[in-house]
């Protein structure tokens, strides 16, 4: 079980950052179910990696 996760402060210069910002965003518009479950993998790799990297 995890207590906490560490959340890392929005960093603009960021690519990892800047990349799941605007993976949010196409994930908060598409409508197709197909496309949201693509959207989300790719969110978990980064987020996985971010969390691995610190």
């Amino acid at each position: 079980m995890v207590d906490s996760v560490p959340i890392l402060k929005f960093d603009k210069n960021n690519p990892h950052h800047k990349r799941l910002a605007e993976l949010s965003e196409k994930a908060h518009n598409t409508k197709e179910r197909v496309e949201l479950d693509k959207i989300e993998q790719e969110i978990d790799k980064l987020a996985e990696n971010a969390l691995i990297k610190h």
